[in-house]
């Protein structure tokens, strides 16, 4: 009886051991599963939604989905946050508080994540960005680079589109100085009128 008691005790001991081990990398798995999910959610009920404003995608979100970036060749859709913050930019790109009004779109990613794809980016790949505004943009890729943070500038003008993500891309931690810089300009309207006759 005794035995069987202390049996019982140990298993339950065991069993919570293990959810308490177990449950950071539970909980960062189906975060990671589902917060896609629910920012394409709510950037799709943004589309009704007043003035086109996205809602949270959940309710103690940190961002909320801005605008929508495709780069068509390379199969790629991801949700663009707002509130360009660490914690943000944990769910996928942020654009820079203020770019896109008078400044160029400047955007941040993961380039293990979000961000990856750039690694395969060149010059003449096209990206559709599609602001608060709803109207997509066609862009075309002009140039690539590799800057460091603390000097790297952008063109100041409101026409660009501006995608940043660390380098290298196979670096072991992202603590370095140098960034991958892409920067992109608007699609030339005769291209984009034959795109669209197509």
């Amino acid at each position: 009886m005794i035995a069987r008691r202390f049996g019982t005790i140990a298993a339950v001991l065991l069993v919570a051991a293990g959810a308490a081990v177990l449950t950071p990398p539970a909980l960062l798995w189906a975060k990671a599963w589902a917060a896609p999910i629910l920012i394409e959610r709510a950037w799709g009920r943004g589309a009704e939604a007043e003035a086109g404003k996205a809602p949270q995608p959940w309710p103690w979100a940190d961002g909320r989905p801005v605008a929508e970036l495709r780069a068509p060749d390379h199969g790629v859709v991801r949700y663009v946050l707002g509130g360009a913050s660490a914690r943000v930019l944990a769910f996928g790109p942020t654009r820079l508080s203020g770019s896109g009004v008078l400044k160029p779109t400047v955007l941040f990613g993961h380039n293990d994540t979000h961000f990856r794809f750039l690694e395969r980016i060149e010059v003449g790949d096209r990206l559709t960005y599609t602001g608060p505004d709803r109207l997509p943009r066609r862009y075309v890729v002009a140039e690539t680079r590799i800057a460091d943070a603390r000097t790297l500038t952008v063109p100041d003008d409101p026409a660009a589109l501006v995608l940043i993500t660390c380098w290298p891309f196979e670096a072991a931690a992202a603590a370095g100085p140098e960034r991958f810089v892409v920067t992109a300009w608007p699609e030339p309207l005769e291209t984009a009128a034959e795109a669209a006759g197509r």
